[in-house]
This record gives C-alpha cells, structure tokens and sequence, in this order.
C-alpha cells in the first residue's frame, strides 16, 4: 500500500498509487464493518503530521549546523510539508500552540525552519548553519496564510509591519 519514491534525492514513502488514499479515505471504508478501522479521516491525519513536524523543527536550535543534522533525519520533511499539512482545514487551529513557538522571533527554532526550508525561496543561499533569517516572522506567516499566527504576531509585534529583516526592529 505504500512505496519509497525518489524525490530530489531523498527517499519519501507515499501510498502507492492515488487510488490507494481514495479507497482510505472514502466512505465507503468507513462504513464497511470488517475494515472500518483502517479508515482515514483526512483532518486528523494532516494535524497529526503538521503537530509531528513541528515537533521535530521544535527541537532543533541555532547550535544546528550540517553535521548535527543528520540526527533529526525528519527535519527536512518536516521543514518543508509541515505548511501544507497545516493548512488543511482547521488545522491551525489545532496546533496554535505549537505554531507561536516556531514564529517566536526570541527563540532558534524559526531560524532553523528556514534554514532548511526557505518557502520564500529567495535565501541569499545555502549556509552551514542558520544565520538571522532574511525577514520577519510576521511576512513567513502571512507568505504561508496563516491568519491566526500572523494576528498574534501583530499583537505582539505591531513594528513589524514595515520591517522587511530581523535587523530593522528591535528585538
């Protein structure tokens, strides 16, 4: 039922084939007694992978470098889906929590997401370890269309409105 593909060098498993997820995720699974339980709901899956992600992006610091990360070997996966398990649905909603740690400019963990993964794609290009990224948290919530987290971060942090680097505002 699922299988390792290749995807830009590294190994990802996947379900075999859509159909695969179709027959899941469908009602008819879900009311057939002798397999019932192998029925997917397709909105706790996405808060169980995003919450699992964001876990893992929660333990790294700025003392991660390419050496060190070889033992988080989830962290580029997690670093790159964990937006789009995030934001299925309500989702957000259900790893707020977890969400304000990583988009805490004071902490190391936001740096490091974006070390690895970069969704803006617009990095000055790959460093050894995580450097000051090159915007605030507040234009990555916003660039990733999470209302909620970009309102508590206007909250917290309403000169960053017009800030486009860490460097502009006063931390």
């Amino acid at each position: 039922m699922v299988t390792f593909v290749n995807v830009d060098g590294n190994k990802v498993v996947q379900f075999s084939h859509f159909s695969v997820k179709e027959y899941l995720t469908s009602d008819r699974i879900a009311t057939s007694e002798p397999v019932s339980y192998f029925h997917i709901l397709i909105e706790p899956a996405h808060t169980f992978l995003a919450s699992a992600c964001l876990s893992v992006l929660l333990q790294l610091d700025d003392q991660i470098d390419e050496t060190k990360i070889k033992n988080f070997p989830l962290a580029p996966y997690a670093a790159e889906h964990w937006v789009d398990h995030a934001r299925f649905k309500d989702v957000p909603s259900r790893i707020q929590e977890a969400m304000e740690r990583l988009f805490d400019r004071d902490k190391p963990h936001f740096a490091a997401w974006v070390w690895l993964y970069d969704i803006d794609k617009q990095s000055s290009g790959p460093a050894t370890h995580p450097n000051v990224p090159g915007a605030v948290p507040l234009y990555y919530a916003a660039l990733c269309g999470f209302c909620g987290i970009t309102e508590c971060l206007l909250r917290k942090h309403p000169q960053d409105v017009n800030a486009s680097t860490l460097g502009e505002v006063d931390m």
